[in-house]
């Protein structure tokens, strides 16, 4: 009786978690799809789609410095989380290792930036993506996937994203203000990071020098992961990126309104991955796997067929009439 106790109470904590992330998703996609509609109005598709080329190397930055951290210590965390020693030593590696990373990405930016010459108009707005960058390198959602509280990682990234709707809404007013989403952007992600940081340190946890053998012990470990993350970031972060070099901003647009869409539909799966993998590295719940995953694929062809269906209503509701060019790239998303 105390075992089907226990293994009821991980199976509630675990649906607990996947509702925080739900929510959590929402705040992260359907807020700022919120703001579509007004900035495609506001900006026109050409300027939205110099805003969607900012972000998108944003998205690729943070895919290096967050180099697999969010699975391998979220994994070393969620098997040894009554371990507080070791799990300071792990906030202060992955801590260390991220400015480091930040340092590699902000040269690299520096370098594209010097170099490149089709967006000299917008430098700029391109320099302040770095804020974003930034605030999300620091935003420790591996350590509150790791001890399996991520209704933490939901209170202050709700936060975060209602500074961020608020911030554009009464700062953006016309095509000349774009940059001031990057502004907004980069300070709704830098309050994320110091509200979740603060909310380590109320946890009783802290960066605690590890030692440079350790520190390279971890980065070592997220390595595979990381490599994982940018052959999965070639099409699912730069593809706005690279047609931003081929092509024009316009083009762009066209391709990210697509990808919102698709990220969309796909970020409703991604808390049940995120609250099951540390569940699993710590349960080994296998019974509750299957069933999960069952779920998950009958989702994703529901999904996949409403999208095809609606796409064009949606499209037009979220960008308006002039994006309609992007239901085509959005099949190709769906399938």
């Amino acid at each position: 009786m105390i075992r089907m106790g226990e293994k009821s109470g991980k199976s509630r904590a675990f649906f607990i978690n996947t509702t925080a992330l739900f929510i959590l998703q929402i705040a992260n996609y359907v807020l700022p799809f919120v703001l579509i509609p007004y900035l495609t109005r506001v900006l026109g598709a050409p300027v939205y789609g110099i805003i969607a080329y900012g972000l998108s190397i944003a998205q690729i930055a943070c895919i290096v410095t967050d180099y697999g951290f969010n699975l391998s210590v979220t994994y070393r965390i969620s098997k040894d989380r009554e371990n507080k020693s070791l799990i300071n030593s792990l906030v202060g590696a992955v801590t260390y290792s991220k400015l480091l990373l930040l340092l590699v990405v902000s040269i690299l930016l520096s370098v594209y930036l010097l170099l490149e010459n089709k967006y000299d108009a917008h430098e700029d707005f391109l320099w302040l993506m770095l804020l974003s960058v930034f605030g999300q390198t620091f935003q420790p959602i591996w350590f509150f996937q790791g001890i399996e509280k991520m209704v933490y990682i939901t209170l202050y990234t709700v936060a975060s994203r209602i500074v961020y709707l608020g911030l554009v809404i009464f700062l953006v007013k016309s095509p000349s203000d774009y940059h001031l989403v990057a502004v907004a952007n980069g300070f709704a992600h830098i309050t994320a990071a110091i509200i979740g940081n603060i909310m380590i340190w109320k946890l009783g946890y802290s960066v605690t020098w590890p030692g440079l053998n350790f520190i390279k012990e971890i980065f070592k470990d997220s390595t595979q992961f990381f490599w994982s993350r940018a052959a999965l970031a070639t099409y699912s972060s730069c593809g706005a990126f690279f047609i931003g070099i081929v092509s024009s901003p316009l083009q762009v647009a066209y391709y990210s309104a697509a990808e919102q869409l698709y990220r969309g539909g796909r970020a409703m799966f991604e808390p049940i991955s995120q609250s099951l993998y540390p569940h699993m590295a710590a349960h080994k719940n296998y019974k509750l796997f299957f069933k999960v995953l069952k779920l998950c694929v009958l989702g994703s062809v529901f999904g996949v067929v409403f999208g095809v269906f609606s796409g064009h209503w949606f499209i037009n509701l979220l960008f308006g009439s002039q994006f309609q060019e992007s239901y085509n790239l959005l099949v190709i998303f769906l399938l």
